[in-house]
């Protein structure tokens, strides 16, 4: 028994010291969010250079399309305790500034990747205005626990379709790029789609802007997954977006 006893322990210290080594590697490598809590304070780039000016006018009464992943949804993202609840997404805050003069239709699934976002709606029709963010997922943000990467060539290849898409149905497209994330091993795998979504919404003729921009820097805007906006995060997108966009009639 007491050799049993004292198995017991040494694979108990061993499992410890496995866990407490692994841990180090992870903070290492920039993998584990900085908590607190309230959320993860999103990790802020150098934001990639808009297209045009930045500013935009659509017609009272207008369709704004949002097209995306869960973020465009809003979904509140996965915990160790399970799924947060859902939170009110940019596109609604959007419409409210806008005063209810224009028609908000959010298509977005979780977890999609631009191309799967392309095959996924090219039958839906388009809007008068489209906002189009995609690029997380195509990044395998998590590393081997996301799965398949796509290369950033794919990936601007299809928003570039799906920019060519839209357009042809006579729809303004504006492109966010990827938004921030709360670790520095996503911020690293995230960073080259946000140059591969400029590339491709210059290819595709669509605007581009990179919503870095609509937080501030110590503002906590992530859930604690380090991947999706908060509440406060997608209001202050929300608000930023609104902030560019007017319905023709309104006061700049």
């Amino acid at each position: 028994m007491a050799f049993v006893a004292q198995m017991k322990k040494r694979t108990t210290l061993l499992l410890l010291g496995l866990t407490l080594a692994t841990g180090g590697v992870l903070l290492a490598t920039g993998e584990v969010p900085m908590f607190s809590s309230e959320g993860v304070r999103a990790k802020l780039h150098t934001p990639q250079p808009p297209t045009g000016s930045g500013r935009f006018t659509v017609p009272i009464n207008a369709r704004i399309v949002c097209q995306g992943d869960s973020n465009t949804r809003g979904a509140g993202g996965n915990t160790l305790l399970g799924p947060k609840a859902d939170v009110k997404p940019f596109c609604r805050w959007l419409g409210e500034a806008l005063g209810g003069s224009v028609a908000i239709t959010i298509r977005a699934i979780g977890g999609q990747t631009a191309g799967e976002g392309l095959a996924q709606w090219q039958d839906a029709g388009s809007g008068d205005f489209v906002i189009v963010m995609y690029g997380t997922n195509d990044a395998a943000p998590r590393g081997w626990l996301s799965g398949d990467r796509v290369p950033p060539a794919n990936y601007a290849k299809a928003l570039t379709a799906m920019i060519q898409q839209h357009r042809a149905q006579g729809a303004e497209v504006l492109v966010l790029a990827p938004l921030p994330a709360g670790a520095t091993g996503i911020e690293r795998r995230v960073a080259p789609y946000r140059a591969a979504a400029r590339a491709a919404a210059v290819a595709g003729g669509a605007a581009f802007l990179d919503p870095v921009e609509a937080f501030p820097q110590d503002a906590v805007v992530l859930t604690s997954d380090a991947l999706h906006l908060s509440a406060n995060g997608q209001k202050l997108l929300g608000q930023w977006l609104a902030a560019r966009i007017v319905a023709a009639g309104q006061g700049v």
